[in-house]
């Protein structure tokens, strides 16, 4: 244990640079990842919804962007945009 924690306060920088990269990873590896499935979901419930369900979502996305209903492609985009990534 005291091994351990020399190891700790003496190599901070190696445990610094670990949490950089798994913090790097996350950035820019799963996080867009889950956005991408995420908005793809939420695009086709909304342009099925739009088409005869209640389309709550759709309704809400294509008033904010001006949208068309049903359009999978602009409501795709728009989900990107509102999430921070401009596709």
């Amino acid at each position: 244990m005291k091994n351990f924690k020399r190891i700790l306060v003496k190599d901070y920088w190696i445990i610094l640079v670990i949490l950089g990269i798994i913090g790097w990873f996350y950035w820019f590896q799963l996080r867009p990842s889950i956005i991408y499935s995420s908005c793809h979901s939420q695009a086709t419930s909304s342009t099925q919804k739009s088409r005869g369900d209640l389309g709550f979502i759709a309704n809400k996305l294509s008033e904010k962007e001006n949208l068309p209903a049903g359009n999978y492609e602009a409501y795709y985009k728009a989900c990107l945009r509102s999430r921070g990534i401009d596709k």
